[in-house]
């Protein structure tokens, strides 16, 4: 009978335990740590509650607006062109213009030679054409009337044909006699040696009284145009274009500015200073630079 009180009891008091109205007043149990090397199994649990933390925004990249850096160079001024004046005929030096170093421009006199024979040849081989001419008239003439005699059958066509043929030959006389004419009014003209260009006399050759064959009398330089030539390293390779402006100072003027454009660009770079060629044209007709000066050397942009 006690066996059976006491375990009603128990039964009562489980289940006033286990019933909801005391469920709310449980004791709370106290969170177990868990051991270090099982604790990282709970992160991805609490990483499902965490906010992701949004990224700054980065500046946008500042565009590069450096200017590139001025193309610089020493170059040196030359000539665009060299001519060695000889003459056309073998003769002695009459006469001597100019000096070595002076400028001269464009058909100017620097020499002359002898034509003493020359004219005395002139003079015959015009007196012979004076004479072809007279008889190319005399047969023109005849011919003009024969026309008429033969349109009356006044004389056979043998003697119209025979003057025909007198005035053609007398028209190749004189055609070849102005011929010769001319070809000695060009020997006299050739006699005299002219500056091809505007230019310095850079070397004279001959003195007056000596007899010239073939060899050359004066060199004559080129000075307007010049040419600007300078070296570049490789890297400014794709800089460069024809027709790029360029300018230049000179010792000789100071700090005063010459002005020319890229006329030539060279395709070699030379291996062993892995720099390449430029050449610039600069007008010159004052006449104020002269070959050989050095000079340094700005490309415009």
């Amino acid at each position: 009978m006690r066996t059976t009180l006491v375990s009603i009891t128990l039964i009562a008091a489980l289940a006033a335990g286990c019933s909801p109205e005391r469920a709310g007043t449980a004791t709370p149990v106290a969170a177990t740590t868990l051991p270090a090397d099982v604790q990282d199994l709970r992160k991805p649990e609490t990483a499902t509650t965490t906010p992701t933390a949004t990224p700054k925004a980065q500046p946008a990249a500042r565009a590069d607006t450096t200017a590139p850096e001025a193309i610089t160079a020493t170059g040196e001024l030359i000539s665009s062109a060299r001519s060695q004046l000889a003459p056309k005929n073998p003769g002695r030096v009459a006469a001597v213009f100019v000096r070595e170093g002076e400028r001269v421009r464009a058909g100017q006199p620097l020499a002359a030679f002898e034509t003493d024979y020359l004219v005395l040849e002139l003079r015959r081989a015009e007196a012979e054409l004076a004479r072809a001419s007279a008889i190319e008239k005399d047969a023109a003439r005849e011919l003009e009337r024969k026309r008429e005699l033969i349109a009356t059958e006044s004389i056979p066509p043998a003697a119209y044909d025979r003057a025909r043929t007198a005035l053609e030959s007398s028209t190749a006389a004189r055609q070849a006699g102005e011929a010769v004419v001319a070809t000695i009014r060009q020997r006299i003209a050739d006699a005299t040696l002219r500056a091809p260009f505007d230019g310095v006399v850079e070397q004279k050759m001959v003195s007056v009284g000596e007899r010239l064959g073939d060899g050359a009398a004066f060199i004559v330089a080129q000075t307007s145009p010049l040419r600007l030539r300078f070296r570049l390293p490789e890297q400014y390779l794709g800089r460069i274009h024809n027709g790029q402006g360029v300018s230049a100072t000179t010792d000789a003027y100071g700090a005063e500015p010459f002005h020319g454009r890229v006329s030539m660009i060279g395709g070699v770079v030379d291996p062993a200073t892995r720099t390449f060629m430029v050449e610039a044209d600069v007008d010159n007709q004052a006449g104020l630079l002269s070959p050989g000066l050095f000079s340094r050397v700005t490309v415009e942009k």
